[in-house]
């Protein structure tokens, strides 16, 4: 359950789910039990498109732009 407008880090050790978590967070993967909550609201219940304007993500690859 993630408070309206907290701002999370999603860290672990390799193999620890992080990128699991993140794709059921912007429902690439389907959530089989339980549910995410974001500010209260079941993310389940959002239209994608809302949803995935308010869930940012900040990719892990390391990119230079000169």
């Amino acid at each position: 359950d993630i408070p309206a407008g907290q701002k999370v880090a999603l860290v672990g050790r390799s193999g620890s789910g992080k990128s699991t978590m993140l794709m059921g967070l912007v429902r690439v993967a389907r959530v089989i039990h339980g549910r995410i909550t974001v500010g209260g609201v079941d993310i389940a219940r959002l239209p994608l498109r809302q949803l995935r304007r308010i869930v940012w993500t900040v990719p892990q690859d390391v990119t230079l732009y000169w």
